[in-house]
């Protein structure tokens, strides 16, 4: 007999159970009568055909009734053997019709077995049935019940179903859960693995048995009645291929359906070394480290952090979710970073951090929490004054990415992400002149946005410095204010080519961009501008407009340089500023944003005259003069070594207000050779603060090698010790008493050019007289101290 396009004796066997539910060819009756579609235009229906079943076989079925059911996304697709074309719905009431591929859940079904009987219900629309309708009688779309149908399975003589929803999965590091369905004649399963995915044809009418090879490829692991299996004994973070067949009485094999698994990867071999924390503003720390290496490098990293400095370790198999708050939270950082901006946090508060690398995820999850787990602290800058809201000077690694340094993705992230550049604008009287980096926009991209207090009424500035270096003759847009979350954009700032090689710059309300008349150069000049939005108390009337270039030591100025179109829609609120790379975006460096509720962000009221530094062998001075003083709080002292990151040294008060020279100083002390510079951070009573210019200073090695004597001398019970070295070296430094014998030693290791001071504790020694013994290379040097109690 033939069963659909194909020849042969065989038997149609009768599914009762989803799960015998696999992929093949089926007929469909109802109550001993065969129903089937046989048309595929649009609107078809599944009529009745001529096909007598009997005990439990149906002869001669013709070719338009067969339907092959296969998996397919998160449903199963029914093909049409008549046409070649699978069956899919048209969203109205008793309709069907056949598509040349499955293309979505609108073309998918899902199959439910009750009572007896399945049903299909359509994915998209779960409510429209295929069902058996005896008043027509055919198979259509229905919203309320039908009289449900029958499934006969295809199965040709000699042949064998494979078994269905055969998986692997990661048990462990060293073993892998295999599970599959019978068929549905329960056939036996054998299973057989390799590691090439390779694998040979199972020889009909031979039994095997486990680790017996199968010829062409494939190691037998299980043959049983079983749905299931526990690979044990493997390798970790190793990928196994697995093969499933079918095997009847008669040791028929099927065809076989195949998988494949790695098992999870050991816990990393090493932690990440010189971890970091760096407070970059009032609300955010960056976080900075190298990564871990060895014979296991980490998937990721799991940091935590809190106020209080106490942390429980990670526990093995408990993936934790990212949040984060003002208090800390959790982080989940990728391998191959190396830095994260936390934001959101207290002003002027200490925070702790701690780092663990980990492999694998979920419930495989490893975390490294032996050995000395990294740590790193550090205290926010003090809060910004009342309506200032954002002070972005983009002080972070050149080559880091915004979303690592506290700003979110909210339209293409991944795709050229914005990114830092070491190109830091700078524009005379300008606070966030020349402080830090910059953010380049180069090509059509991520959007990123940072959030503050949202705003509904009074008025919101922006202004930040731009250079660009070209425009499109269309314009696009590259900067504006939105919502908090992130939602309808607003304040729009625009800009373009005028075609004669002119830039110009343009505002607008929600859309349509209104241009100052002016034009302004490319590559060479930084442009300041300011954007202010005005609500007003209709609708349609919020201001919006910019300044380009506007005199910082005037009032604001009277007119916009460019003012968008009032009638277009106002704005629900203000809570973020936003960069965009739309497609005709121009190609520019963007540094300097300040957000607030004033005109009068700018300059903080102290003028410093002069500012200096001198180094001596082992330290660094500081001198400044103030000219005049109002409301000045004082002076933090910052200290970099390579440009980019700024630490927090000390701190001098300031006189307040003074309307004539004040003289300053600090001393940086036990500084090692090398370049470094020196800023102040000047701050006001009421929180606001202004960065001095960076002085640069030099750190020479000593011309020799020296022992001082130490001081006090006698001493009781510590002294201080100095020596220098010219250049590296491994150094000694060791204790003895008037025996000759060695007491302690202080140093033991190499030491880079430079002058050295440490204390000796003597606590724990009887008084008299002591040695000590410096030896660098050939140089050697002995002195003595008296120790008295």
């Amino acid at each position: 007999t033939a069963f659909g396009q194909y020849s042969g004796i065989g038997d149609f066997i009768e599914i009762t159970d989803i799960s015998a539910l696999t992929d093949g060819y089926y007929v469909v009756t109802n109550n001993g009568d065969a129903f089937a579609m046989n048309n595929t235009n649009a609107g078809s229906y599944f009529g009745n055909t001529a096909v007598s079943p009997s005990s439990g076989t149906i002869s001669n079925p013709a070719t338009s009734i067969v339907w092959k059911i296969q998996t397919d996304g998160g449903g199963r697709s029914i093909f049409n053997e008549a046409s070649s074309k699978y069956v899919s719905y048209t969203g109205t009431s008793n309709a069907a019709y056949a598509v040349d591929a499955v293309s979505g859940d609108a073309q998918r079904w899902s199959i439910t077995y009750s009572a007896g009987v399945f049903s299909f219900a359509n994915l998209a629309i779960g409510t429209r049935i295929l069902q058996y309708n005896a008043s027509s009688p055919r198979f259509a779309c229905y919203t309320s019940a039908q009289q449900k149908f029958h499934l006969y399975k295809l199965t040709a003589s000699g042949g064998v179903d494979n078994p269905s929803s055969f998986s692997a999965s990661a048990g462990s590091t060293n073993n892998i859960d295999l599970s599959w369905a019978l068929n549905g004649n329960n056939n036996n399963v054998m299973v057989a693995y390799n590691s090439t995915n390779t694998f040979g044809t199972p020889t009909d009418g031979v039994s095997y048995s486990a680790s017996d090879p199968i010829s062409g490829g494939g190691t037998v692991i299980y043959n049983g009645a079983g749905v299931g299996y526990n690979h044990s004994g493997l390798t970790s973070n190793t990928i196994y291929y697995y093969k499933a067949w079918s095997v009847d009485g008669t040791t028929t094999y099927s065809a076989g359906v195949e998988t494949n698994a790695t098992t999870a990867k050991v816990e990393p071999t090493n932690h990440t070394t010189s971890f970091s924390a760096i407070a970059t503003s009032y609300n955010q720390i960056n976080l900075s480290w190298t990564d871990a290496t060895g014979g296991q490098e980490p998937d990721g990293y799991l940091i935590l952090a809190n106020k209080t400095g106490s942390f429980a370790d990670p526990i093995d198999g408990v993936e934790q979710a990212d949040a984060a708050d003002a208090n800390g939270g959790v982080k989940n950082i990728s391998q191959a970073t190396g830095l994260y901006g936390w934001n959101g946090l207290d002003a002027s508060t200490q925070y702790y951090f701690k780092i663990w690398p980990y492999t694998n995820s979920g419930s495989h999850i490893d975390y490294k929490t032996d050995g000395t787990v990294p740590t790193a602290d550090a205290t926010t800058d003090a809060p910004l004054p009342a309506g200032l809201f954002v002070v972005e000077n983009f002080n972070y690694t050149a080559g880091t990415i915004l979303t690592n340094n506290g700003w979110a993705a909210h339209s293409g992230a991944g795709s050229n992400s914005l990114t830092v550049t070491g190109s830091g604008l700078t524009y005379t009287g300008y606070p966030s002149s020349g402080i830090g980096n910059a953010v380049a926009i180069v090509a059509s991209g991520e959007d990123d946005n940072k959030t503050f207090t949202q705003q509904s009424s009074g008025s919101v500035y922006a202004s930040f410095l731009v250079k660009v270096s070209s425009a499109s003759t269309s314009g696009e847009y590259f900067f504006h204010f939105s919502t908090n979350p992130i939602g309808s954009f607003s304040a729009r700032v625009f800009a373009k080519d005028d075609g004669l090689g002119n830039l110009k710059f343009g505002i607008a309300k929600s859309s349509a961009a209104v241009y100052a008349s002016g034009n302004y150069l490319y590559n060479t000049t930084t442009y300041l501008i300011v954007l202010k939005y005005t609500f007003n108390a209709g609708s349609g009337d919020d201001v919006v407009g910019i300044y380009i270039n506007p005199d910082l030591s005037a009032s604001e100025p009277v007119t916009f340089d460019a003012e968008g179109t009032t009638s277009e829609t106002d704005a629900t609120g203000i809570g973020s500023v936003a960069l965009r790379q739309g497609t005709n975006s121009p190609t520019l460096v963007l540094d300097g944003i300040r957000v607030a509720t004033s005109w009068n962000q700018a300059p903080l009221p102290v003028e410093l005259s002069s500012f200096t530094a001198s180094a001596s062998a082992k330290s660094v001075t500081l001198n400044w003069v103030t000219a005049t003083e109002v409301n000045n709080y004082g002076f933090n002292i910052e200290c970099t070594i390579d440009n980019v990151q700024w630490k927090t040294i000390g701190f001098v008060e300031g006189y307040g207000n003074s309307n004539s020279p004040k003289n300053y100083s600090f001393t940086d002390e036990n500084v090692a050779t090398g370049n470094y510079g020196y800023r102040l951070k000047q701050i006001d009573n009421d929180g606001k603060y202004e960065y001095s210019k960076v002085v640069e200073v030099e750190v020479s090695a000593p011309l020799q090698y020296a022992l001082a004597q130490n001081y006090p001398n006698p001493f009781n019970p510590s002294t201080t010790i100095s020596y220098s070295v010219p250049e590296a070296q491994f150094v000694t430094l060791k204790i003895f008493n008037v025996l000759g014998q060695e007491v302690t030693t202080l140093v033991n290791g190499m030491k880079e050019a430079g002058v050295y001071t440490l204390n000796f504790d003597a606590k724990n020694l009887n008084s008299g007289l002591y040695f000590y013994k410096l030896e660098a290379g050939t140089f050697s040097a002995v002195k003595k101290m008296m120790l008295t109690k």
